[in-house]
């Protein structure tokens, strides 16, 4: 029996039909959601190319307008997030300056937060997951047929009026996705160099290993609502609250040994899942398969309070080499009122113990610049990492109110600006000159003593410039990746 896929819910005629998606995901192909609709169309057999544009300092209009029109495209995607609108914008006025008749969608995590603002400039946006919405979109392109009803779209209407529908269901069957595959001969690239094949070269090119890593996703969704993500959001458009959505092993297992094939350079797989340990019975299958059919080296990003020492050793086993853990802050009061996210400092060190007991490397998360934060927080948030076992590395972000999150009504209701613009500045945009961020930068490869010190007599202003000095010359240390080799090694 043909096994039924996604595809078999809508009848295509698309022989008339010409895709063309691109991605504005910056220095970066990991852009999963655009080669997931990739991977979806082709799968169902519509003709569509795919192009990065990695570099906006390096965007020409003309290159893109050239391969637009010389292609025929029917229907550009443009996939983006907050920081990516102003971007999206260019690039659709450029298109449709250049070829009017081609219908540009804009889909993506910003046109399901603002749809209305997206509609100023795309004809129509993709609301939530896209990969049925983008079918259907297709078939009634196909047969000339208005599209405005179809589930997950917004447009506007003749009288002007935004029209924005609700999503169609998550899809909970992920099996019957094509797997993300990396496609030469449909991928394209513009940068510095033109507007060129995406081939091997320049995977390896935007690869912050060199090529050596591929990023999947097991699920989709996470069971928290914590206040800056955009899950706050979704999980109320879908009512989908406490609900993760999981690949079955085999499929995901499918997934890498192509990849593997394809690709060749790989030597270690990054899991991008919001929280992988969801399902003790799926651990159970994942370990065995992957240990016996992949066996390289992985990562997996982890919240502190939902593994324990058993599933890290199991883990362990299979290949984990390093993890990410969200911490965030050390302040009680910041993550309850402000983050509204568990936090119990003794499990936080407990679970660090557990990493450092089986030899894992973990990267933690830290929020370390918010307008919400005393000095009293800050201090908390110090005294914690200086409790976490070594070693470690940190990565900082700064507090950033992307829209129609929690977060945005927090700031909104206490009246309060944020120095980060969630459209301009990056979240990683984090003052170095700041005396904590400076702190917390040396803790992973200072003595307790040290940092303590620094700490005590923080008020001290040669302490503060001697601080200064030594994260100056120190800083090339922090948040340093590792190497496939170093994952590698025991």
């Amino acid at each position: 029996m043909k096994k039924h896929t996604i595809a078999a819910d809508v009848v295509l005629y698309n022989h008339n039909i010409k895709v063309l998606l691109i991605s504005v995901l910056q220095n970066s192909h990991r852009n999963l959601s655009v080669l997931s609709l990739y991977s979806t169309l082709r799968g169902a057999g519509v003709e569509t190319k795919l192009l990065f544009l990695p570099k906006e300092n390096e965007y020409r209009g003309d290159l893109v307008k050239e391969f637009v029109r010389s292609n025929k495209f029917n229907l550009v995607g443009v996939s983006l997030m907050t920081d990516g609108f102003y971007f999206a914008r260019q690039i659709t006025q450029d298109i449709k300056e250049e070829v009017p008749e081609s219908l540009v969608i804009w889909g993506g995590i910003h046109p399901t937060l603002k749809p209305e603002e997206c509609l100023q400039y795309a004809d129509c946006v993709g609301i939530g997951e896209g990969e049925k919405t983008l079918l259907s979109l297709v078939a009634r392109l196909s047969e000339s047929k208005d599209y405005s009803d179809l589930p997950g779209i917004g447009t506007e209407s003749p009288e002007g009026d935004f029209i924005v529908n609700s999503p169609p269901p998550l899809i909970t069957e992920f099996d019957t996705l094509p797997f993300v595959t990396y496609d030469w001969s449909s991928f394209f690239v513009q940068n510095a160099r033109g507007l060129l094949p995406f081939d091997h070269a320049e995977y390896c090119n935007y690869s912050n290993y060199g090529g050596e890593d591929y990023t999947v996703m097991a699920s989709r969704s996470c069971p928290f609502n914590c206040s800056y993500c955009c899950n706050s959001f979704l999980n109320a458009l879908y009512n989908s609250r406490g609900r993760t959505r999981k690949r079955s092993v085999d499929n995901v297992i499918s997934e890498l040994r192509h990849a593997i094939n394809t690709i060749g350079t790989i030597k270690f797989i990054n899991f991008m899942d919001e929280l992988f340990l969801t399902s003790r019975k799926w651990i159970e299958e994942f370990v065995r398969k992957y240990s016996d059919q992949i066996g390289l080296p992985f990562i997996v990003q982890l919240t502190p309070g939902t593994f324990d020492n058993q599933i890290i050793r199991k883990l362990k086993g299979a290949g984990l080499k390093f993890v990410v853990v969200g911490i965030q802050s050390g302040s009680e009061r910041i993550n309850k009122m402000i983050f509204h996210r568990n936090f119990n400092r003794n499990t936080i060190i407990e679970c660090s113990r557990i990493l450092n007991k089986n030899g894992i490397y973990p990267y933690y998360d830290m929020i370390i610049q918010n307008e919400f934060e005393e000095d009293s927080d800050r201090d908390k948030t110090v005294r914690l990492l200086l409790d976490l076992e070594k070693p470690f590395s940190l990565t900082f972000y700064a507090l950033t109110p992307f829209p129609r999150t929690e977060l945005e009504k927090i700031y909104k209701e206490k009246n309060v600006r944020p120095r980060i613009d969630p459209y301009g500045k990056s979240y990683r945009d984090c003052d170095q000159e700041d005396f904590y961020f400076q702190l917390c930068s040396i803790i992973p490869y200072t003595s307790k003593y040290v940092a303590e010190y620094f700490l005590r007599y923080k008020k001290n202003s040669f302490l503060r410039f001697v601080l200064k000095l030594y994260f100056t010359l120190t800083n090339n240390r922090t948040n340093r990746r590792k190497t496939a080799q170093e994952m590698e090694s025991p």
